[in-house]
C-alpha cells in the first residue's frame, strides 16, 4: 500500500514566499494502496500572492491536477482562484474536483453544492453524481439517495455522462438504502485505534501479527532533494505495543524506495513484500513490484528477488502481496493486487501457486472475488481458508469497505461485507486477523484519525485494531458408548461445514490420560466432529453453535466399541470329551478391578456357548457344573483388539470326587437340635435346622451391634452377612453337592466310611457339651439317610456307607467366654457361632478294584 508525495517544480516554487511539500495522490497510487492522499510536510500559506495573476493561479493548478497528479496542490490554487474570483463555476468546480481526490470531503460537499446552485448542470454534469458520492462517503445516505435519484433523471439520454455514472448511481442508490438498515454497529465487535506509538499524522496500514509483535507499514519518512522533498513508507514493527521501528534486517527497507505490504507464509521460510518507485523526478506517479526472498535450510534468507516476468510484467504494477496456504492441495499461493491485462475492471487480485521447490504457476485472476471497480488489499487467512479484501464495487457504506469470501472446494463462496463497525462510510483496507480468528487489524480514514491539514481534513489513514467475542470454547468428552464410562485416549477431529457442502479440516487433539477436549468455534457456524480409538467405530457428529452460544459449550460423544464374538467349548478334563450341561459366565473387569457378571448362559444338552462381547475390555470366563470343577478361569483381554472377530476360548473341567469337597463344615444354632435334651441322639435331620438358622441372621445382627457405636456396628454386621452366606449356606450347599457325589461313588460299587466330628460351644456343661456334639453328628446322618427320600439307605443297609463318629463337646479354637449370664457373647457373638460345627474330615475308602484293600484319603482340617 503506498503513498507518494509530489514534487513541486521550482518555476511553481517562485510564485510562494518559499518552496513547500505537497501531499499528494494518483490514480496508479491504488497499485500501492488506494484512493487515499499521500503525507508530506504541511504547504505554508501563502498570504501574499502580489504579482500572481488569476490567469497563472488556474494553470498552477491545472498543471498540478492534470500533470502532476498532485491534488492537494491543485486544491490549494483553486483556493486561490475561488477567492480571487468567487462567483466563477469552473474554478468552484476545478476545486471541488481536487477537494474530492484530496480526500478533503467536507470541502468538496460543499463546492459541488454551490455549482449545482448556480444551475450549471449542463456544463458540469456529473457534479450531482460526485456529489452523491461524497454524501455517501460522509454518512450523509438520505441525502445521497436524494441526489443520485436527480442526477439520473435529469441525466437519462445524455450521452456524454454515459453509462457508466447512471449504472454506478443506480447500484450507489440500493447501497445508501441498504446502508441505512445496516449502519448499526454489531455488538459483538470493539474497535481501538492504535496509539502514537504506531499511528503518525503520515499513513500507517498493511499491519499484522507474528506472536508479540506487530508489522506494519508507514510513510513517516522523507528524502530530501534539490528539486523536491517527498515521502517515503517503510515496513516497521512494534513489540508488545512499544513505539514502532524501522526493520533494518534481511535487506528489505532501502533508502530510495518506498517499502510496504510485509507478508509471511505459515512455515514462515517465504516472504513477500513491495517496492515502488517515483517515475520521475517531478510526477507522483509510481510503479510497483513485488520482491520475494526464501530462507534457506541454515535459516539465512535470500536476497529479495523478482517475480517471474511471466507473471510480473516490466510495464505494469503489483502490489498488495499475501501468502496463504490452500488446504485443498496443501500449497502455498502469492495473492496480489495488480492492473495487469486480463482483469475484470480496475484494479484486481490475482493468485499464483508457489511449488514446494520453488517454481511459480500461471496467474489466476479471481473472477469470483473481482468487480469492474478497484479490488485490493488481499489478505488469506489459513485457519479458515478465507480471503479479506477491500473494494468500491460491491454494496458497502461508501467508499472501500471491507469483505470476505470463504474457499470452498471448487471455488471462492459468496463474498460477505464485514459490516458496521468495521466498515465505515469511509475507505477501510488492509485487513488482517489472528489464526484464532479473535482479533485483526485494518488502516481506515475514518473519522476520528489523524489529519495532516486540520482545516482541509485530508490524508490520513490510521491503523485500528478490533476484537471479536464470538469465538466460543466447545468443551467435547468422550464416552464409552456400551458401558456409559469416561473414554480416556481418544482422538478428536474438528473441522468446519462449508456453505457449498464442503468441510475445512481445523484441529486434532489427543488426550491419553482423559476424555476431555478443547476447540475454539464461532458462533452460528457449524462444524463436524470426528472421534476415534483404536478398537471403537469411529464416530460422526454434528454440532451448530448456536449465535447467542454462551462462552463455553459442551458436547458428549459416545463411541461404541467393535463388536466381538466369544465361542466357548467346555470339555472333561479326564477323557477330553465334550461336557453338557455346564453354567458358563462371563465377568467384566472394572476400572477399580472388581470383576462383574456381565453374562451367563447354560447348555443342558451341548457345550458350546457364543458371547456377543465389546473391544477394549478385560473378561474372566468362567464355567461351572454339578460334580465338576473347573482346571482354572480363562483371561481375555481386546483392548487392542482393532476389528471385528470371534476369540475361541476351551474350557476344561475335572470331575469332583467326594474327597475335592473335604474338609467340610457345618454350622449350627445354639442348643440345635433338641433343645436343653441330654440325649446323645436325635431325629432331627439338618436340613430341617438350616432354614430356620438362616432366618436368624437379622436377629443375630440386631442382638450382637445394639450396645456398639454406628460405625463399629456397621462393620460387625457385614462380618455376619459374610459369616452366614459364605459358611452356613455354602456349607450347607457343599453337603448337599458332596451327598450327590457320594451317590455316584457308591453306585460303582466302592465303600467309603466318613469320619464326623462334633463340637459344641463351650457355654454349657462339659457332660451336656458332649451330648449336644453328638445330637448334631447324628442329625448330619440323618440327612445322609433322608436324601433324595432315602437314596442312601441301601448302601448304608449293606455296609457300604458307614460313618465314625467322635464328639469333642466344647472346644476353644474360637471362644473364650463361657458365662451364662452373657448371652451376647456366649451366644450371638461370630467365635461362639463358629464352635458349633460338625466337621466331616476324613474318609477311608474302598475302591471296586477286585482287591481286598482299602485306600485312605487323610484330608487335615485346619479347624481340627
Amino acid at each position: 500500500m503506498f503513498f507518494c508525495t509530489s514534487n513541486y517544480k521550482k518555476s511553481h516554487t517562485l510564485q510562494y514566499a518559499k518552496q513547500y511539500l505537497t501531499i499528494i495522490f494518483t490514480t496508479i497510487l491504488l497499485i500501492f494502496l488506494y484512493l487515499v492522499p499521500v503525507s508530506a510536510q504541511r504547504i505554508e500559506e501563502d498570504k501574499d500572492l502580489y504579482g500572481t495573476s488569476l490567469k497563472q493561479i488556474v494553470q498552477a493548478g491545472d498543471q498540478a491536477l492534470n500533470i502532476d497528479k498532485d491534488y492537494y496542490t491543485a486544491m490549494r490554487h483553486y483556493q486561490n482562484a475561488v477567492e480571487l474570483k468567487p462567483a466563477e463555476v469552473e474554478y468552484i468546480y476545478k476545486y471541488a474536483e481536487a477537494a474530492r481526490l484530496a480526500k478533503s470531503y467536507d470541502i468538496a460537499e460543499a463546492n459541488y453544492t454551490e455549482v449545482i446552485y448556480l444551475r450549471k448542470k449542463k456544463n458540469y454534469p456529473l457534479a450531482r453524481f460526485w456529489l452523491a458520492q461524497i454524501q455517501q462517503m460522509l454518512g450523509k445516505y438520505t441525502d445521497a439517495i436524494t441526489t443520485y435519484e436527480e442526477f439520473i433523471k435529469n441525466q437519462l439520454g445524455n450521452e456524454e455522462v454515459g453509462s457508466y455514472y447512471l449504472d454506478k448511481a443506480k447500484r450507489e442508490k440500493i447501497a445508501c438504502n441498504w446502508s441505512k438498515e445496516e449502519i448499526q454497529p454489531q455488538q459483538n465487535i470493539a474497535i481501538q485505534a492504535l496509539g502514537a506509538e504506531v499511528n503518525t499524522p503520515n499513513k500507517e496500514f498493511a499491519a499484522f501479527t507474528l506472536g508479540d509483535t506487530l508489522f506494519y507499514s508507514s510513510t513517516n519518512f522523507y528524502k530530501e532533494e534539490a528539486v523536491t522533498a517527498r515521502p517515503y513508507s517503510k515496513i516497521m514493527f512494534s513489540v508488545k505495543g512499544e513505539k514502532g521501528k524501522v526493520l533494518e534486517e534481511d535487506n528489505i527497507n532501502i533508502t530510495d524506495q518506498h517499502v510496504a505490504n510485509l507478508t509471511y507464509n505459515a512455515e514462515q521460510t517465504i516472504k513477500a513484500f513491495t517496492r515502488c518507485e517515483y517515475l520521475t523526478d517531478y510526477s507522483t506517479e509510481i510503479r510497483c513490484k513485488i520482491y520475494i526472498q526464501k530462507k534457506d535450510n541454515k535459516g539465512n534468507w535470500s536476497s529479495p528477488q523478482l517475480l517471474p516476468k511471466y507473471i510480473q510484467q516490466p510495464d505494469k504494477n503489483y502490489t498488495h502481496p499475501s501468502i496463504g496456504r490452500n488446504a485443498n492441495d496443501d500449497k502455498d499461493y502469492l495473492y496480489y493486487v495488480s492492473d495487469q491485462e486480463g482483469g475484470l475492471g480496475k484494479l484486481d487480485i490475482w493468485a499464483v501457486k508457489i511449488s514446494s521447490d520453488g517454481s511459480y504457476g500461471m496467474p489466476q485472476n479471481l473472477k469470483d472475488i473481482n468487480t469492474i471497480e478497484n479490488d485490493i488489499t488481499p489478505f488469506f487467512h489459513d485457519p479458515s481458508q478465507t480471503l479479506y479484501y477491500s473494494t468500491e464495487g460491491r454494496k458497502g457504506f461508501g467508499s472501500f469497505d471491507i469483505f470476505k469470501a470463504e474457499k470452498g472446494a471448487k471455488k471462492w463462496l459468496k463474498s460477505e461485507n464485514l459490516g458496521s463497525p468495521i466498515n465505515s462510510s469511509l475507505g477501510d483496507i488492509s485487513f488482517s486477523l489472528n489464526k484464532s480468528g479473535s482479533k485483526g487489524y485494518f488502516a481506515s480514514n475514518r473519522k476520528g484519525s489523524t489529519y495532516l491539514e486540520k482545516r482541509f481534513e485530508s490524508c490520513c489513514d490510521d491503523l485500528y485494531s478490533v476484537e471479536f467475542d464470538n469465538n466460543i470454547n466447545l468443551i467435547v468428552q468422550t464416552f464409552d458408548a456400551a458401558s456409559m464410562n469416561d473414554l480416556k485416549g481418544a482422538e478428536i477431529e474438528i473441522a468446519e461445514l462449508r456453505k457449498d457442502g464442503s468441510t475445512l479440516f481445523l484441529d486434532r487433539l489427543s488426550n491419553p490420560l482423559g476424555n476431555d477436549f478443547s476447540f475454539d468455534v464461532k458462533k452460528g457456524r457449524t462444524y463436524e466432529l470426528k472421534a476415534q480409538k483404536n478398537a471403537y467405530t469411529e464416530v460422526t457428529a454434528q454440532l451448530e453453535v448456536p449465535t447467542d452460544a454462551q462462552e463455553i459449550i459442551e458436547k458428549d460423544i459416545y463411541l461404541q466399541p467393535i463388536e466381538i464374538d466369544l465361542q466357548v467349548l467346555v470339555f472333561d478334563l479326564e477323557d477330553g470329551i465334550p461336557l453338557a450341561g455346564a453354567h458358563v459366565q462371563i465377568l467384566e473387569e472394572q476400572d477399580n478391578g472388581i470383576k462383574k457378571l456381565i453374562e451367563e448362559q447354560f447348555n443342558e444338552f451341548g457345550n458350546d456357548f457364543v458371547f456377543p462381547l465389546h473391544s477394549n475390555r478385560k473378561y474372566t470366563i468362567r464355567s461351572t457344573k454339578k460334580g465338576y470343577k473347573p482346571l482354572q478361569d480363562i483371561t481375555l483381554n481386546t483392548k487392542e483388539t482393532s476389528e471385528s472377530k470371534t476369540f475361541l476360548a476351551e474350557l476344561y473341567m475335572k470331575r469332583i470326587t467326594f474327597t475335592d469337597y473335604l474338609p467340610l463344615v457345618i454350622y449350627f444354632d445354639n442348643d440345635y437340635p433338641d433343645v436343653d435334651s441330654r440325649s446323645s441322639t436325635t431325629d432331627t435331620d439338618y436340613a430341617e435346622m438350616i432354614v430356620d438358622y438362616m432366618a436368624k441372621k437379622e436377629e443375630y445382627k440386631l442382638l450382637f451391634t445394639e450396645p456398639i457405636d454406628e460405625e463399629e456396628a456397621f462393620l460387625t454386621a457385614q462380618r455376619y452377612e459374610n459369616f452366614f452366606e459364605r459358611e452356613v449356606k455354602q456349607g450347607y450347599e457343599d453337603l448337599i453337592d458332596f451327598t450327590q457325589t457320594l451317590v455316584n461313588f457308591l453306585e460303582n460299587g466302592n465303600e467309603i466310611s466318613l469320619q464326623l466330628k462334633g463340637y459344641a460351644s463351650p457355654r454349657a456343661e462339659d457332660k451336656y457339651n458332649f451330648s449336644l456334639s453328638a445330637r448334631r453328628i447324628v442329625s448330619v446322618e440323618n440327612f445322609f439317610r433322608s436324601y433324595k427320600r432315602g437314596i442312601l439307605m441301601p448302601y448304608i443297609q449293606n455296609g457300604q456307607l458307614n460313618f465314625a463318629q467322635s464328639p469333642y463337646g466344647e472346644s476353644t479354637t474360637y471362644f473364650l467366654n463361657d458365662l451364662l449370664e452373657d448371652e451376647r457373647g456366649s451366644i450371638y457373638s461370630i467365635g461362639a457361632s463358629l464352635e458349633r460345627r460338625v466337621e466331616l474330615i476324613q474318609a477311608e475308602i474302598k475302591i471296586n478294584d477286585n482287591e481286598d484293600s482299602f485306600v485312605t484319603f487323610p484330608v487335615k482340617s485346619d479347624k481340627e
